[in-house]
Formats: C-alpha cells, sequence, structure tokens
C-alpha cells in the first residue's frame, strides 16, 4: 500500500486517514510508515484517523503492546501521534 495516498500535510500536522480495507497487520505496518514519514520530514505531529476502519479485529493486549512498541521505535521520540 502506498501511503503517499492517505496522507494530508498542513503546516502544522500531518493527517494519516487507515483505509478500512487492510488487515491488521498491514494497518499497524503502514501507520509505522506514517510515523517514519513525518519523523523524516521533521513533522512533529500526526493524527490517525481509523473510525472507517471496520475490518479490524480487535487487538489482544500483547497485540497492542508490540504495534505500539513498533509506532514508538518509527517515532524515535519525534513524533506525537493521536488516534
Amino acid at each position: 500500500m502506498n501511503i503517499a495516498e492517505y496522507l494530508e500535510v498542513t503546516e502544522s500536522h500531518c493527517r494519516f486517514l487507515l483505509p478500512n480495507t487492510v488487515s491488521m497487520v498491514e494497518s499497524v505496518e503502514s501507520m509505522a510508515r506514517a510515523i517514519l514519514f513525518c519523523r523524516v520530514q521533521k513533522i512533529r505531529k500526526l493524527l490517525v484517523e481509523a473510525a472507517g476502519s471496520t475490518q479490524l479485529t480487535s487487538p489482544t493486549l500483547v497485540d497492542r503492546f508490540l504495534m505500539v512498541e513498533d509506532w514508538a521505535r518509527a517515532a524515535s521520540g519525534m513524533v506525537i501521534v493521536a488516534m
């Protein structure tokens, strides 16, 4: 998936509209790529809109830990993410 299609960059932040046709694994990976994009572009704020993602299953506690760990690694302390 090309995340550039789902990113909107403004002066103050970046907005990522999570597509509703992807799996949980693809969602986690695409969010990590969006975070990395923001970090490389020196955009400190990322808003993720996932409300339309009806295909996703509820992640387990371990899943949540692992996905947030991936996102924290991608952010490297430089990107604030709101979902």
